[in-house]
């Protein structure tokens, strides 16, 4: 579990926090998703909730901005996610 909030918080949640080009409810969201997956017990846990923001409402209104702001979003470390989550070493 450890891993793969590492992996989230230092692609994605640190640099749009930090973003100046970022409206302040979007790092709200950010920062809302990253307290959130902190309290997740277990990976699958946070696997599950990964999954769900792909596919949320609010998830894709997040990742549109991210992008627009030139900043990874969750579907962009999808692989790095799913091989710590599985195990496997880098593709």
């Amino acid at each position: 579990k450890i891993k793969l909030l590492e992996l989230i918080t230092k692609n994605v949640f640190i640099p749009a926090i930090n973003c100046t080009e970022l409206d302040e409810d979007i790092k709200e969201s950010v920062k809302d998703t990253q307290k959130r997956l902190a309290s997740k017990a277990t990976s699958k846990e946070v696997y599950d909730f990964f999954y769900d923001a792909l596919t949320a409402r609010r998830g894709k209104q997040v990742y549109s901005t991210l992008k627009e702001a030139r900043l990874l979003s969750f579907e962009d470390i999808t692989d790095e996610f799913l091989n710590i989550y599985w195990q496997r070493g880098p593709v």
